[in-house]
């Protein structure tokens, strides 16, 4: 049968047409696109990445809300002695974005109140196992606990082995193995929950998924680079798909226009086998996510997140400090990336065909050039305040003290590029300290900082960030400390020079055992901002516990010599004005230890 349209039906293909009305292309660049240093930056990316990757060809896009577009391509659709060069036109395999239509179709016939959400997989799928307790929820969430046939351990025989084997719905389904969990109960990605909503929109319709797909948003948004495999021919040759292993790269190829080949795209069918350009997936994008799709409510729910960053046939994202929503895609010899960031209501598209390697790091990149040319970040990041810690594990040896100065960030679009530390010692002038920056490009600058601290001096830093646009925050002080080291003759500690020996009997292979606990207690008042334990000294061995203020802080090996170098073992910090009390027990030694608390370090605030 085929599905009325009521008014609800009406008013969505109205929004739907009037946002494909308003998405076409300018006649030329300058009417639409970016200035041409930023169009300059953006190709370059593109060039380069495929260079160093290396990457056959290459298809990007990005369009803004206000109507600028950029669309870039590289390399060739096709290697070899037939090789062509992409085109913006050019399909490239887009995987597991195809389950972005499936969702947005199975939602808009709730929209339409032909199905619900919450339906039980059996309403429409009677003959499935597990039809009284999977939803369609579950299923669009990737809750169901559905295992994923793709890890049928006969997978790649069965696919790859058979490059031009047509798979059916039923087949796939026989891929199937036993559930991974009850549903509702965890997440875990399953492209088999995909195909099950394929064929619950066949059951709710009676049309073919590619039909309902083309019905309502290939055709109404003008989508003509957009095709699924398998059940409808692509407008144009698309890209081939390729593998590069060791050194040399396999093609993927039946002689048909299906990608990676027949096997391979039609096994993936409602989880993975269409095809699209970039810039037909960046208008689909600002479509669904800009709300020209689905109702508000709807979208809502498709865009809900879990603790496991996915909602309905959506993931959600960072890029450049700003959230992103989208999915991506992988089959064997294609990657695909699709970001669309509300706040701009932009899109953002990388498609390539060499599989197993990542296209979000250049989705990230394009975006850092665009919008900081079209909307450039003025906002400075904002430091918090500064504290102190001692580092663990470190050893004390002279008068040095290992201690750590650290901070966090409320970080801008464009992140934070640098700190910049100063010190001063003892009120004398300011220093530069050196900081370390990201190991990696997309990794977050560190924000401590390693000090070595003599004792019996003052010590007074500041702290700056600039983020990547150059804007500065305002330098940031830290508490003006001294550093100290602290025996029991000092008369800012308060010790329990005595020993508690608490017997007690315990079961222990059938037998009673008596241990004991022993301990030593220190008072201290005021306002500190660190106390280390450092190591004991004891000839035996044995298990120590440190309690601060009654909250376990650390457990130790007891077992150390004088001889040995004094190793800081535990570390915390505060900074109110209280009595606080450190307390050590030895627990479970079979002797009378004799162990000497040997000293703390103690970074206390310098009074004025």
């Amino acid at each position: 049968m085929k599905v009325t349209t009521g008014a609800r039906v009406v008013a969505l293909a109205v929004a739907v047409a009037l946002f494909a009305q308003g998405a076409e292309p300018a006649a030329t660049s300058a009417e639409s696109g970016f200035d041409p240093l930023t169009e300059a930056q953006l190709q370059a990316a593109v060039d380069d990445t495929r260079r160093q990757r290396p990457i056959p060809g290459i298809s990007a896009a990005i369009h803004l809300g206000d109507g600028t577009r950029w669309e870039g391509v590289s390399g060739r659709g096709e290697m070899g002695t037939s090789a062509w060069p992409v085109e913006p036109s050019t399909p490239f395999v887009i995987a597991s974005i195809t389950k972005t239509f499936v969702a947005a179709a199975i939602l808009q016939l709730a929209d339409e109140g032909l199905l619900e959400v919450d339906d039980p997989l059996g309403r429409w799928l009677p003959d499935h196992p597990r039809g009284a307790t999977v939803t369609l929820r579950h299923l669009l969430a990737h809750t169901s606990g559905e295992a994923n046939y793709f890890t049928h351990p006969d997978y790649e025989r069965l696919v790859f082995g058979r490059p031009k084997h047509h798979w059916t719905s039923a087949e796939i389904m026989e891929l199937v193995g036993a559930p991974r969990f009850a549903p509702g109960t965890d997440y875990e990605y399953s492209n088999t929950n995909y195909v099950l909503l394929g064929l619950v929109l066949e059951a709710a319709t009676g049309e073919s998924v590619s039909s309902i797909i083309r019905q309502r948003f290939l055709d109404p948004l003008s989508l003509r680079e957009t095709s699924f495999q398998g059940e409808e021919v692509a407008p144009s040759e698309p890209a081939h798909a390729y593998l590069r292993l060791d050194g040399t790269w396999t093609g993927f190829d039946d002689g048909t226009s299906l990608r990676p080949h027949t096997s391979a795209a039609t096994v993936a069918w409602a989880a993975g086998a269409m095809v699209s350009s970039a810039r037909d997936l960046a208008t689909w994008a600002r479509a669904l996510y800009g709300g020209h799709v689905l109702s508000a409510e709807s979208l809502a729910q498709m865009v809900s997140f879990g603790e496991d960053g996915y909602g309905l046939g959506a993931k959600t994202y960072l890029m450049g400090g700003r959230t992103a929503w989208g999915h991506g895609g992988s089959l064997r010899g294609a990657e695909a990336t699709l970001r669309y960031l509300p706040s701009l209501d932009a899109a953002v598209v990388v498609l390539w065909n060499r599989g197993r390697v990542e296209s979000a790091d250049l989705a990230r990149q394009l975006a850092d050039i665009a919008f900081q040319a079209r909307y450039p970040d003025t906002t400075a990041p904002v430091i918090d305040a500064a504290s102190f810690a001692l580092r663990e594990g470190t050893t004390l040896e002279g008068r040095s003290i290992p201690a750590k100065l650290t901070w966090s960030t409320t970080e801008t679009e464009s992140g934070v590029g640098r700190y910049d530390v100063r010190l001063s010692v003892d009120g004398g002038a300011w220093q530069i300290l050196p900081t370390e920056g990201p190991e990696e490009p997309g990794e977050q600058v560190p924000r401590s900082v390693g000090l070595e601290l003599l004792r019996g001096h003052r010590y007074a830093f500041s702290v700056m960030a600039t983020d990547a646009a150059g804007n500065a925050s305002a330098w940031v002080d830290s508490p003006v400390i001294r550093a100290r080291i602290v025996q029991e003759k000092n008369a800012a500690i308060e010790w329990d020079a005595g020993w508690r020996f608490v017997a007690r009997t315990s079961a222990s292979g059938g037998g009673v055992a008596t241990a004991r606990v022993v301990g030593v207690g220190a008072s201290m008042s005021g306002e500190w901002l660190a106390v280390a334990w450092v190591s004991t000294r004891s000839p035996r061995s044995g298990a120590a516990r440190v309690t601060v203020d009654g909250v376990p802080a650390a457990r130790v090996d007891l077992l150390a010599t004088s001889a040995e170098p004094r190793r800081v073992v535990f570390s915390r910090s505060w900074s109110e004005a209280a009595d606080h009390e450190l307390t050590i027990r030895v627990l479970d030694s079979p002797d009378r230890p004799r162990v000497d608390l040997d000293a703390l370090v103690v970074l206390s605030l310098d009074s004025p």
